[in-house]
């Protein structure tokens, strides 16, 4: 079990996975599941990266035949969003029926600002134009809490980093399978990767959220004195303010080289 996400915002894409590895039946280990690939081409045309739910062993050749065919396309023609999209589709359908097993996330930036995330069921491609998810099913939690954090939509990469920090914090800790430090890549046109630093204490900062959200929620069906209540709304509200400016603080990207 996996969760990975992507969206897609205006200045550009952000993907996020936690790390555990589950071998059903068998045991546990972490890694970390977002990959990133660079042009060869001086100056670099391009920058992606990727993301799985399933099979390490079918990511690691969707991963390997992904970069050779952008490397040799790359020598002959423009890349492209077209191009991008019909050679992920090329190698799911080399693979054949062992890309049943496993969906994959790719996101990839260009030089000339276009930006585009795909999404990968089966042997099929699609483009992702807000947000999706893969690896833990039509969750219903997901689909509870997306909607509220998304309700008047995600313009910035910034934002989209602290909402799927609190999603996949969410599932990690209700969702079976899913566990780990979290992982928040930000790609940018040009081509500039930046992974999220400070993840763990944003973590921490939503978790003080929930609690404070938990206190006025349990009052309203509680004997409580209103002067009782009105305090929790207060204390709530207070720290909705302070939690406010310290989250602006954090994701402030740094760029990165491609590592792989």
């Amino acid at each position: 079990m996996t969760i990975a996400l992507g969206f897609t915002c205006q200045d550009g894409i952000v993907l996020g996975a936690d790390t555990q590895l589950t071998a059903t039946g068998s045991h546990k280990g972490y890694a970390c599941k977002l990959f990133s690939h660079g042009s060869h081409l001086v100056p670099p045309s391009w920058l992606a990266a990727t993301t799985y739910a399933g099979y390490p062993a079918f990511f690691d050749s969707f991963n390997d035949r992904f970069r050779e065919e952008m490397h040799r396309w790359e020598k002959d023609v423009p890349i492209t969003a077209g191009v991008v999209r019909d050679l992920i589709e090329s190698v799911v359908k080399h693979l054949g029926a062992a890309s049943k097993s496993t969906e994959i996330l790719c996101a990839v930036v260009f030089t000339d600002g276009d930006h585009r995330l795909y999404k990968t069921k089966g042997m099929l491609v699609s483009e992702v134009r807000d947000s999706s998810y893969i690896g833990i099913g039509d969750s219903s939690l997901i689909r509870c809490i997306l909607p509220l954090l998304t309700r008047h939509g995600v313009h910035g990469t910034q934002q989209a980093a602290l909402i799927a920090t609190c999603l996949i914090r969410s599932a990690k800790m209700y969702i079976d399978g899913c566990g780990g430090d979290t992982d928040i890549w930000m790609l940018s046109p040009p081509g500039v990767l930046a992974p999220c630093s400070h993840v763990p204490t944003v973590e921490q900062h939503i978790g003080m959220i929930e609690h404070f959200f938990g206190e006025v929620a349990s009052g309203l069906f509680l004997d409580l004195e209103e002067a009782e209540f009105e305090d929790r709304i207060d204390r709530m509200c207070q720290r909705l303010r302070n939690e406010r400016s310290e989250l602006k603080r954090f994701f402030r990207p740094v760029k990165l080289s491609s590592r792989r």
